[in-house]
């Protein structure tokens, strides 16, 4: 497998010549720099390496920050570069490019590598309490609100991409200027439900240099990770509005019936439920589930039917639960709750499945 590396960096004199000989060690590996015109004259070191124009490639830029840098490395990289693979790596020697094969390697069954310092295996040599902290904050930000759940370190910068992983992605599009772009990067390729492994690594501490990571990076990173967070749980927000819409007209039906005409609680139930079906269906087939109006309407209405039928089954047993605990036009809407995230889960995995 053929791989180009991606190295960004800034002001990485001291660094970027042991780097790049620890990367061209590895046959089939070329390396793309993206120097931010640092002051140190980096680009420089990198022109006169014995491999520049062949295996290393320069690319120059104004300084606007990793994540522009990693954009227009992976723009440059989809449409110039012949490369099978693709790796992001920190210029500063934190990274072991001995690691590279394990990654290059872990591709043949996944679509997304991450050399990971939190699974098994994995681990960081030379922070302190705050790097620590910092990292352990960006990581929770990262999976709780930016839908990142599944993945134990959100926030490498080791990490190997496939080539038809990328090549589909708009990087202008992508939010985040600075380390924010690794979790963008990410969450995109998570909601194409590309396959992502984790590979434990060593973290090393940068011994020379200083770390870029400044506060607007920190504040920018949460701003994104909201941001993100809408986008990857947009449907089920949508489903849940719907859901709070059918809420009322489930409510309102049960409670006119009951009320104020004496119908028996079980068959109130039965007709509200109806009632807010059909209601739920023709908004989540017309909003919520748009794209995936893959089958005849009555089919999926059929299966909405079905699902609808053991969320019916969960709001009797809670509600007949709760009747002699509180108020029945308080019970009824716990029970209605019970039942969401079963509706949700068949909604999405077999009402309106992907064809």
């Amino acid at each position: 497998m053929n791989a180009l590396v991606i190295l960004p960096t800034y002001n990485e004199k001291a660094t970027i010549k042991q780097v790049l000989e620890g990367i061209l060690r590895h046959k089939n590996v070329s390396v793309l720099v993206v120097d931010d015109n640092s002051p140190d004259k980096t680009a420089g070191v990198v022109k006169k390496h014995k491999e520049f124009g062949k295996r290393v490639h320069l690319l120059s830029g104004e300084k606007q920050g990793l994540g522009e840098a990693y954009k227009r490395g992976f723009v440059w990289a989809v449409n110039e570069s012949t490369a099978d693979a693709f790796l992001e790596m920190d210029a500063d020697l934190s990274h072991n490019p001995e690691d590279i094969p394990r990654l290059l390697d872990a591709l043949k069954s996944a679509d997304v590598a991450i050399g990971s310092r939190y699974v098994k295996g994995g681990k960081v040599i030379g922070w302190g309490m705050h790097r620590k902290i910092l990292s352990f904050g960006g990581n929770l930000v990262a999976r709780m609100i930016a839908g990142l759940w599944s993945v134990r370190d959100c926030t490498a910068g080791f990490r190997a991409f496939r080539r038809k992983t990328v090549q589909g992605v708009d990087f202008s599009e992508l939010p985040g200027k600075g380390y924010s772009f690794q979790i963008a990067l990410l969450n995109t390729v998570k909601r194409q439900e590309r396959t992502i492994v984790e590979v434990p690594v060593t973290f090393t501490d940068r011994e020379k240099g200083t770390s870029k990571l400044g506060v607007s990076d920190i504040l920018e990173f949460g701003v994104v990770a909201v941001r993100l967070g809408f986008q990857t749980y947009a449907r089920l927000i949508k489903f849940l509005l719907v859901g709070a819409s059918g809420l009322i007209v489930n409510w309102g039906v049960f409670a006119l019936l009951w009320l104020y005409t004496g119908v028996p609680a079980w068959l109130s139930i039965a007709v509200a439920t109806e009632a807010s079906i059909l209601s739920n269906f023709f908004l989540n087939n017309a909003w919520t589930f748009k794209d995936r109006r893959t089958t005849h309407i009555i089919g999926r209405l059929t299966r909405y039917h079905y699902t609808a039928l053991g969320g019916l089954l969960i709001t009797y047993l809670a509600y007949f639960s709760l009747e002699n605990a509180m108020h029945a036009l308080v019970a009824y809407p716990v029970a209605i709750m019970a039942a969401t995230a079963w509706n949700f889960a068949l909604s999405y995995f077999w009402a309106w499945k992907k064809k």
